[in-house]
């Protein structure tokens, strides 16, 4: 038995890491009796079955310490939402759900918003939205995935984690197709492991390139390993949030926190109420469109 890293899974097959390389790995059934899948990035016991194949079967799936349901991948530290500015153009709505996802496993998020060398001189868009972001506390990277502006930053914010820059991180990309997650990747890992695809006109939406999620090594400079890893994962057009009650769903919106105990009802849902100290705050502390967009949202996270 050795203990290691799930890093890739194609077909019922899984690329698990170990200090003693990498084995290819099928699952124990009793994890299809229990409808548990192991996931990317999961902290796997392996069974090892003929060494000089490098095979294996993961016999024990550890804990997990978060669990993102789109991408299906496990003990996440940091979530970079990536978008681009235009083609496709930003959808605000899709980026603030993908934030209640990320609040809701307590992660980190950082929004990365791709492509600004195709913005037009002058244009106040790109400068619009990172105000807005910005100002309800998250951290907001603009970056040309094309030129390689903002790419050491970006780098950076996802081999580190914020509260301990000694220790390596685990960065997961999300967002949709088209946006440039495969480009940024390759940036990031200064070399060109993903497959890059573009946009298709016929339907104005990306193509899908990346297939799989997997967990790639960062490398420093030096070729060092940094003990960071990312991954890319499949792009979507659509994200369903309807699992998160209620009752919490308002305490997932970053603005809405700096309120919380000061409307005239504790079960405040933040909508019609009288005595909403968040309502009183639209405009002012609290951008009116993040507010909108949190209206619409509330209908379909509760089921009606």
């Amino acid at each position: 038995m050795i203990d290691g890293r799930l890093i890739k899974g194609i077909g019922g097959l899984y690329s698990v890491a170990t200090p003693r390389g990498t084995y290819t790995c099928g699952a124990r059934g009793v994890f299809r009796i229990k409808d548990t899948t192991p996931l990317i990035g999961d902290y796997v016991s392996v069974e090892i079955i003929d060494e000089t194949q490098r095979a294996g079967r993961i016999a024990r799936i550890k804990p997990r310490r978060s669990e993102l349901a789109r991408p299906r991948v496990a003990n996440i530290d940091c979530a970079v939402i990536v978008f681009s500015i235009v083609e496709p153009p930003i959808n605000l709505e899709l980026l603030d759900r993908l934030l209640l996802l990320t609040a809701e496993q307590d992660l980190r998020a950082v929004i990365c918003i791709n492509k600004t060398d195709l913005l037009p001189h002058g244009g106040s868009a790109l400068s619009d939205i990172t105000a807005v972001y910005a100002g309800a506390g998250y951290e907001v990277l603009c970056v040309s995935a094309a030129e390689g502006s903002g790419i050491e930053e970006l780098r950076r914010a996802v081999s580190r984690p914020a509260d301990n820059p000694g220790a390596g991180a685990t960065s997961v990309l999300a967002g949709p197709s088209g946006v440039g997650k495969s480009s940024i990747v390759n940036k990031i890992l200064r070399r060109d492991k993903m497959e890059i695809g573009g946009l298709s006109l016929k339907i104005g939406r990306g193509k899908h390139t990346t297939r799989h999620a997997e967990l790639i090594e960062i490398y420093e400079n030096d070729g060092r390993a940094s003990g960071s890893y990312i991954v890319d994962s499949p792009g979507f057009t659509s994200l369903d949030i309807s699992h998160i009650p209620h009752e919490k769903l308002a305490r997932l919106v970053k603005e809405f926190g700096g309120f919380e105990g000061m409307c005239r009802f504790k079960d405040c849902r933040h909508l019609s109420e009288p005595g909403c100290a968040v309502r009183a705050e639209v405009g002012r502390a609290i951008d009116a469109g993040r507010y909108e967009r949190y209206v619409n949202m509330v209908p379909t996270a509760f089921g009606r």
